[in-house]
């Protein structure tokens, strides 16, 4: 429908297409597509270089756990430059699988 929606790994509709972070809380506010972000994205066992996946348990959020699970969709959004200051680089790959 052309408006940006928050992603979740388990709806096609949510995880196919041109992703991007928010910038604000408007669309006017800018989208990032690709580059360097602070997400403040930490979590138990995640180390700088991680993987980052579409959560496909939180709307609009990543983990560096793939989804798992019969429906799920995975698709990697990025990696983690800093565990610790949550500094990511938001770069998402056009592909992603269902899982059966």
């Amino acid at each position: 429908d052309g408006e940006w929606a928050a992603t979740l790994a388990t709806t096609v509709g949510k995880t196919a297409g041109l992703l991007a972070i928010a910038l604000g809380t408007s669309v006017s506010d800018g989208m990032l597509t690709r580059g360097i972000y602070t997400l403040s994205y930490t979590s138990t066992g995640s180390t700088t270089g991680s993987v980052l996946y579409l959560s496909s348990s939180s709307s609009g959020t990543v983990t560096h756990e793939p989804p798992s699970g019969t429906g799920a969709f995975v698709r990697i959004v990025g990696t983690q430059l800093d565990a610790t200051n949550g500094q990511i680089f938001f770069h998402p790959d056009n592909t992603f699988i269902e899982l059966s």
